[in-house]
């Protein structure tokens, strides 16, 4: 949104080319397009006031809303250049028939009194109402296109104005896609226009409709329903949920066009707050095992605290428990008495030829020699023929022996001997 209001601030590129214009789409699905352009208003407005806007006044064509609304919306701006063209109050042009009140105006019509309000009667029922619209946008030469008040919006059209229609959708009804969009290229082409901004109801209007006001916009601001997953993260990162998301993508010069993402919510008394789409969002299945993790320790508030701190130097005493009970696949697991004789013997399996006495079912464990013994290379007699007949009833009781490699030099390929001694070369 930030992206789309700097542009309408800072109006024409070069002085000859046109200036800006954005479309506000809204649907009905989507919860918030009259609060999105009143904060575009009175952004706009504040930026005007300020010096901030290329712009020196502010025009509102209302066609949706009664011109008071946005009086009230643009009054909190201070001192500001306002004026309303009110094709609200009258659509059809009926009020002619109404009584007069004293002051000349409309009996029971608080509009028609502000200084800064030019009324336009009958717009959609007149066959030339684009015409007169146009004609009290940019002022006429004759002089008589502001009618029998003499309103008109542009007293020096030297002085650049930001136009804003509240929405396009009732001059789309009631005229031709085609002339909606040549008023628009025409009030952009003008060099007292500084940028345009329109809203429009896309989905009250075919496909076709939008489309031909859209070639001549230099961007566009789409409102989008929040998803699930995105009222879910937010709420667990924000503390709110949104209510929708505002696209904008805005086309450079050069032909490349820059896209924005904003997520939206709304208070109660109507003002909007801006959410950045958090970076889990841009992985959806981990942006979901977040939210479903979110939810289940909401319950546990001494889960929700741990993780609260981010990333931890130390364990706690539960965790370093558990990092002791894990048993690593490189570790000797309760046998280091077996390996400090460095006899392989000793700490194989029975079945793979060892005579290991803590395992059950090896009836080599009797056999197994003294440290002093094993170290001096000496064993006595008596003990070696036990051990033999340990092994052998060992084998005829069906256990398996151990297999024995016996290295032959002859079979190994890098041996010493020449692979080719029987060529006859």
């Amino acid at each position: 949104m930030d992206l789309a209001l700097r542009t309408l601030r800072e109006g024409r590129a070069d002085p000859g080319s046109p200036a800006p214009l954005l479309l506000l789409r809204d649907a009905l699905a989507v919860v918030g397009g009259p609060a999105l352009l009143r904060h575009a208003v009175s952004e706009l407005a504040a930026a005007i006031v300020g010096g901030r806007a290329a712009a020196a006044a502010l025009t509102i064509v209302s066609l949706q809303r009664p011109a008071w609304h946005y009086q009230q919306l643009c009054g909190l701006s201070g001192a500001l250049d306002l004026t309303v063209v009110d094709c609200f109050a009258d659509p059809y042009g009926w009020g002619s028939l109404a009584p007069r009140s004293q002051g000349g105006g409309i009996a029971g019509d608080r509009d028609s009194s502000a200084s800064n309000v030019a009324p336009l009667p009958g717009l959609p029922s007149a066959g030339d109402g684009l015409q007169q619209l146009q004609q009290r946008l940019l002022g006429g030469s004759s002089g008589s296109s502001g009618g029998s008040d003499g309103h008109s919006v542009h007293a020096q059209q030297r002085r650049q104005s930001i136009i804003v229609f509240d929405s396009l959708s009732p001059l789309l009804d009631a005229f031709s896609p085609t002339a909606v969009a040549q008023l628009l290229s025409r009030l952009a082409a003008h060099p007292s226009t500084a940028g345009l901004l329109c809203g429009l109801h896309a989905d009250l209007h075919p496909p076709a409709v939008p489309a031909v006001v859209e070639q001549l916009a230099a961007g566009s601001l789409s409102l989008l329903p929040a998803s699930d997953l995105e009222r879910s993260v937010c709420a667990a990162n924000h503390g709110r949920a949104p209510q929708g998301r505002v696209e904008a993508r805005l086309r450079r010069r050069t032909g490349r066009v820059r896209a924005e993402s904003q997520l939206y919510c709304i208070d109660g008394s109507g003002a909007v707050a801006f959410l950045e789409p958090p970076p889990d969002l841009r992985n959806p299945a981990a942006a979901a095992e977040k939210a479903a993790a979110a939810a289940a320790a909401a319950g546990n508030g001494a889960l929700a605290q741990q993780l609260a701190g981010g990333m931890k130097l130390s364990l706690s005493r539960e965790e370093e428990e558990a990092r002791q009970r894990v048993q690593l696949p490189f570790e000797h697991q309760g046998q280091g008495a077996a390996y400090q004789t460095g006899d392989w013997l000793d700490y194989l399996p029975p079945e793979a030829g060892g005579r290991s006495a803590s395992r059950p079912g090896s009836a080599a464990g009797a056999a197994k020699p003294a440290p002093a013994a094993a170290a001096a290379g000496q064993q006595p007699a008596g003990q070696q023929a036990a051990a033999q007949g340990q092994q052998q009833q060992g084998q005829q009781q069906g256990q398996l022996g151990r297999i024995l490699y016996v290295r032959d030099s002859g079979s190994e390929l890098d041996s010493d001997e020449d692979p080719d001694d029987d060529l006859d070369i």
